[in-house]
């Protein structure tokens, strides 16, 4: 791992106990640079929502250690955003409010700023007014997303966010996503299992082996943006990626 490294992941395990003990995380370690996109993939139940908990301290019972800036991670911090598969707005706010929901200390002059600020930069100033049963499914992510990007984090944690919205939809959203991104420079950790997504979005690929998981591959896209999804050399790191789940061995798997 990079000794300068602005993430670092040292040995995480998690060990699910009970009626049945299951180990869906073992020996993973990696590390990233600040301002890096990181895409986790792998197929169902190898343990990507599991690890972005740990990372993002949402879970604190596992084994070895997460650092972010030099901080051991063991609890949930503002300076660490989440977004969800599922919107989870209050029903009862408007945009403004779900969005300025976290930031109730904060003095009324800044906090309307900040609310300003960020409906805006997620393209829904004009409904700032608006409830969610209001909102299509796209809207209501990027409400989520302005919600986690208000307190200003230094690392955004995405956890499958499109993964419940239709293609057109998605593909929008990951462009919006992308244009945010080019805002800020924030360092992203996006769990997906959408190949085509990782690859359309992510600096670097860390795929996840299953039962349990462990780091299978890592694959660094340095494609240039605009990414083209239809050109070889796109197609040639999917493949990578398909072969990595699917190709063991030269057979198929």
């Amino acid at each position: 791992m990079m000794a300068d490294a602005f993430i670092t992941v040292d040995n995480i395990g998690r060990t699910f106990t009970g009626e049945n003990t299951v180990t869906a995380l073992q020996e993973i370690s990696f590390s990233l640079n600040k301002g890096e996109f990181l895409c986790i993939v792998g197929q169902s139940g190898c343990g990507k929502s599991t690890l972005l908990r740990i990372m993002s301290g949402v879970d604190p019972i596992h084994e070895g250690k997460v650092t972010i800036n030099g901080k051991v991670v063991d609890k949930p911090d503002p300076s660490r955003g989440m977004v969800f598969q599922e919107s989870r707005l209050l029903s009862w706010m408007t945009v403004s409010q779900n969005v300025g929901f976290a930031l109730k200390e904060k003095e009324k002059e800044k906090r309307n700023q900040l609310i300003d600020e960020y409906v805006s930069l997620v393209g829904l100033a004009d409904f700032r007014h608006s409830y969610p049963r209001e909102l299509s499914g796209g809207m209501a992510q990027r409400v989520s997303i302005a919600r986690a990007l208000v307190n200003q984090p230094e690392v955004l944690f995405m956890d499958e966010p499109f993964g419940a919205l239709d293609y057109m939809t998605k593909i929008n959203m990951q462009n919006e996503l992308l244009r945010i991104r080019g805002k800020n420079q924030m360092t992203i950790i996006f769990v997906t299992h959408d190949i085509d997504e990782a690859v359309y979005l992510s600096d670097t690929i860390l795929i996840l082996s299953k039962n349990p998981g462990k780091v299978k591959k890592v694959i660094q896209n340095t494609l240039p943006s605009p990414r083209n999804r239809n050109s070889e050399e796109f197609l040639e790191i999917k493949k990578q990626v398909y072969d990595c789940f699917f190709i063991q061995e030269g057979k198929e798997a």
